[in-house]
């Protein structure tokens, strides 16, 4: 069971840039160190909070799939540090 700052915390990651604290590299030897977290899912039965990700390089080219749509990475929240949060996600008063 999430706790509910647990999940309030890991709501407010989404859409948060991360760098890898290890590069993910492709059976094609492609390296990405960077990633966009576009959702979180419960943790696994050994407790770790875990996210997906979009994944780039350096360069700013997404790591794309078969299909030529971006490929879903599935990292533990151990596997990156976050490198800025996102900042429309929060609320505004107007």
């Amino acid at each position: 069971m999430v706790e509910q700052g647990e999940e309030a915390y890991m709501l407010e990651l989404l859409g948060s840039l991360v760098k890898l604290k290890a590069p993910y590299v492709t059976h094609r030897g492609l390296s990405f160190n960077w990633g966009i977290i576009v959702t979180h899912i419960d943790p696994s039965w050994q407790r770790q909070r875990r996210v997906i990700v979009f994944l780039y390089d350096d360069a700013g080219q997404l790591y794309m799939g078969t299909e030529h749509a971006p490929m879903p990475i599935t990292l533990s929240t151990d596997q990156f540090q976050v490198w800025s949060l996102n900042e429309w996600s929060k609320p505004t008063t107007v």
